[in-house]
Order: C-alpha cells, then structure tokens, then sequence
C-alpha cells in the first residue's frame, strides 16, 4: 500500500477516531527535542510534579503509599525527594492492579505483557500515554528515514488465539507491515519468508536480533543472499544487541542495524540515534539508572538498574517503576543532540553473575568476552560459587577457545567461582522466544536495589 495513504487516509484518521493525538503530540516533541538539555529537563521535572500532584488527589494506591511512608508530594523538590517514593514492582501490580487505577473518566485500553518472565503482566493505558507512545516511536524512527505508513517486515510472534491472529493480521495490513513467525524458523519457512521480502519490499525489518540472526544463517546456508532483500534499516529490539550481533546483521543483510530498547508498559525508553548513541526519551518518561548495592545514581560507565516514571500514564500510573533491566549511563557531557544518552543497556537485573565476594558482573560483559569460536552462550548459576555454561560452536572453535573464554571471564568473576562448559548443538530459546545470555535461581533479594 502507498506509505501516504496509510499516513493520511488510515493512520491519522483512525487514532484521531480513538482520542490518540499523535500528529500533535509529535509536534511537541519534535520542538521538545529542539530546546536546550536544561530547559528539557526543566519541563520533566514539572511534568513528574503535575503527575504527582494528581495521583496524591485520585489514586487510592499512592495515597496509601504517600500516607504509610510520609510523603508530602508538594514538598518534592529534588531527585534526592523523589527517591524517598518506593519502587514499583511488578508483583505489586499483579496484587493490586485494581486498586492501581485512578479516578480516571476518559477511554482507557486493557493491554498485557508477553510473559518474558513467565507471568504476564496486564495493566490499563489511557489514550494520551498510549499516544505519547506511539508520537515517541515515529518521531525516533525518523531519525533513519522511517515515516508511517512505510513498508516494514515484522518478525515476531503470532497469536495463537484465532480472534487474536485475525486482529493482528488486521492491523499489519491497516500498517503495511508484513508479518513473519518468529515460531517457525525452518529452513522452508525462511525461504519463503525471504520471497515474502522480495515481493513486499519493505523499508525496514524488526525483530529480535538472535531471531534475525538465525533468519540470515538459515537464509546463507541455503545459498540465499539476504541482501537481495534490499532493506535500508533493521530495528533490533527485545533482546541485548552485541557487537558481535549487530556485525553479523549487517554484513547479512548490507543495511544499517539500529538498536531499540523498550517495554510494553512505557514504550521507547532509549533509541539509537544516527550518530549511533543510545538517546533517552526524557519527553515521555523520568528514567532514574541506580546502584544496585545502595540505590543512589549510577557514575557514568558503572551499570545501574533502570528505574522508569512515565510522565504521561495517569489513568494508571508507573512511579518509580522497577522494570528489571541494566544500564550503563554515559557521561555527563552534552553533545549537540541535547538528549541524554547511555553507553548501553546491560541486561536484565537477573542477568547479573554473583561472585564469591559479592560482586555483581553483567552477564552482556561475558558476551562481549567471548573467544573467537563460540557462537553463542547460555549460563546457569545456582549457587554463587558455580556457573554452568552451554555453548554452541561454529568452524572456528578449536582446544584454546574455551581457555581463553575462561581466562577473559576470570578478569571479571574472580578466581573463587567454579566454571564448566557444555558444548550443545543449540541453545534453546526460553519461555518467550528470546535468547538470554543467563539464568539465575539465586534468591530476588541478592539482587535488589536499596532506596535511600
């Protein structure tokens, strides 16, 4: 379908019909990200105090919360404050998520998570959050020469309920987009998934990166240049995109990879911009990086635990919200973007390897550690004194690849954790589909973040 059509006669018709103003929320953020890093951060700052200010008035959970731990929201004057409010997590919604939503009268949607960690998680989005999110995300893909309503490759997972399926089919059509199962990955299916491609011929392709990875192998094995493809930009997402990824996709398909990373409950929280930083999206959301041993900020370069405010979700608010995932902030220096940005997004917080000593490792470092040969690893720790590791092997993997791994990893671990190594033919995927790097059965609290 022509890209202006789906813009002008579909996109914007139908959002404007659900209460969604994305073309004006747009506008505003295009001239937010205009103005100098101070006076973006001012209008933040009064953007959390108007949130606060409305749920103390109309949400029966954080006056609870407010009232049980002493908080005068009107006496909130610094992020030092800020963090006297604790976390949000995800048990707490799944207990009380009822009780979560404000005095709210304007349309709200019912949306859930995909279950990453076993339990999905269902939560209600007014039309304004879900439009800042939507407003967000173009404008991001802009950076790349991504409009709306351009041709865009999806692979990512179907439905498996038929009413679901049909919905979602629906809505790539009404997108132009093209979906392929992440689920079925044979070598037929990828061929002609790859003539899908041919035919479409999509601006860009979005994924997760282990799922695009396996598509090219599986496509090269087969003597099938993904190239011929011809797509201008890949959009990885879901998962810890690698150096080592990001080289493979590229050489594969001869375009540009951009790194995505976000949640379903708060949309885009850092996007890679053209001059391939990693930009944080302070017009949508209050994003705190914090020191897992004590919960103040992070230094720029020591990984933090993301803690996310969405600055336009009222009708049920996310304050203070522990999503689970790492960050390395970068330094305090403005460049002429005027955006913030981070070195790069480490993992989830149960991706962090637990020494002896107590020390706490990002598993993405191991990635990034890894001796020519290996392919790809998955640790098990289960006690801090052990880690497990499968690992799959391509040609070059020979006696030496496995002592290097292990002396690259002991700059990190220390010499008091044991290591065993496991050659498999594949790793596979967990419960979601996406390839984690490690599992821990280690107890939650070793790895919570203190407030102050």
């Amino acid at each position: 379908m022509n890209p202006w059509i789906v813009k002008n006669l579909i996109y914007f018709p139908i959002q404007a019909v659900r209460g969604e103003q994305v073309r004006e929320y747009m506008d505003r953020i295009n001239a937010f990200h205009e103005k100098p890093l101070f006076e973006q951060l001012e209008i933040q700052w009064r953007k959390l105090r108007k949130l606060l200010e409305y749920v103390s008035a109309n949400n029966h959970y954080y006056r609870d919360i407010f009232a049980s731990h002493e908080i005068d929201v009107g006496k909130i004057e610094s992020p030092e404050d800020f963090r006297k409010i604790p976390f949000l997590t995800k048990d707490a919604i799944r207990a009380g998520s009822k009780n979560m939503v404000s005095n709210y009268s304007r349309r709200v949607s019912r949306r859930k998570t995909s279950g990453s960690t076993g339990v999905p998680l269902a939560f209600v989005k007014d039309r304004d959050s879900t439009a800042y999110m939507d407003a967000l995300m173009y404008e991001v893909y802009g950076w790349h020469g991504i409009g709306i309503g351009d041709r865009q490759s999806r692979l990512w997972g179907i439905p498996f309920a038929l009413k679901g399926r049909l919905l979602t089919h629906v809505k790539d059509i009404l997108l132009n987009r093209r979906r392929l199962s992440a689920f079925s990955l044979s070598r037929e299916s990828c061929i002609d998934y790859f003539q899908c491609l041919k035919r479409f011929k999509p601006k860009f392709m979005y994924g997760l990166p282990s799922t695009m990875g396996a598509f090219a192998a599986i496509l090269q094995s087969s003597g099938i240049d993904p190239s011929e493809a011809q797509l201008e930009v890949i959009i990885s997402t879901g998962e810890i995109l690698s150096a080592r990824g990001r080289e493979k996709l590229e050489s594969a398909f001869g375009c540009r990879v951009v790194n995505e990373y976000g949640t379903t409950e708060n949309g885009i929280v850092a996007f890679e911009s053209a001059d391939g930083k990693m930009r944080l999206m302070i017009h949508n959301l209050y994003i705190e990086i914090l020191n897992p041993e004590d919960g103040t900020p992070s230094k720029p370069g020591e990984t933090g635990e993301i803690i996310i405010t969405e600055l336009h979700s009222y009708a049920m608010p996310f304050i203070r919200y522990r999503v689970g995932d790492l960050a390395v902030p970068e330094s305090d220096s403005v460049d002429g973007s005027n955006l913030p940005t981070v070195r790069e997004i480490a993992g989830r917080v149960s991706d962090l390897v637990i020494t002896p000593e107590g020390k706490r490792v990002a598993a993405a470092i191991l990635d990034y550690s890894l001796a020519e040969g290996i392919k790809r690893f998955k640790a098990f720790q289960t006690a801090v004194d052990s880690l497990q590791v499968m690992i799959e092997t391509d040609d070059s993997f020979d006696k030496s690849t496995l002592t290097r791994t292990e002396k690259s990893w002991r700059a990190y671990l220390g010499e008091n954790i044991r290591i065993e190594f496991n050659i498999v033919d594949k790793i596979p995927p967990d419960k979601s589909g996406k390839m984690t790097v490690l599992e821990s059965s280690l107890d939650s609290e070793d790895f919570d973040v203190r407030t102050e």
